[in-house]
């Protein structure tokens, strides 16, 4: 029963493990195995499967295949790496804006009940923690926010 892959291929997918006799079951056993072979039955996969195998011509196809197989795996995943790496960099930048923010908010004098009227998630106050210990009282820090 074939299926639609998102790159525009029909994949097809077969049992394999049913062996009835029957001349589909036989070709999906050819296709199992890793040697060349020669088969009465199936004239065109013996050759097609010989050749790729045994014959220079045949096993630099496959090399090439295989290369630009790799070569467009490792490009795709060095993009997504990549966009991963912009999108954690960006949100690192940004919490160390916020975080020079309220230094700067402290050193100007703005109060620390006007700082924590900020409202944001709790999971960026521990690095706040650390830069403004020698300012605020260690119990502040609980419940001290910073702008996302």
């Amino acid at each position: 029963m074939p299926c639609s892959g998102n790159d525009g291929e029909d994949i097809f997918f077969a049992n394999t493990v049913v062996k009835d006799g029957s001349d589909k079951s036989e070709l999906l056993q050819l296709f199992l195995r890793n040697d060349s072979f020669e088969d009465a039955k199936f004239p065109e996969l013996s050759k097609a499967v010989k050749y790729f195998k045994e014959t220079e011509g045949g096993l630099g196809k496959m090399c090439k295949t295989v290369e630009d197989y790799a070569r467009n795996y490792a490009k795709d995943y060095a993009e997504e790496r990549a966009k991963i790496s912009r999108e954690e960099g960006r949100s690192e930048g940004l919490a160390e804006g916020r975080l020079e923010a309220i230094r700067k908010m402290l050193g100007s004098g703005v109060s620390r009940d006007m700082i924590l009227s900020m409202d944001t998630p709790k999971s960026n106050c521990k690095p706040l923690k650390r830069s403004c210990s020698h300012r605020c009282e260690p119990r502040s820090h609980q419940h001290l926010k910073i702008i996302t």
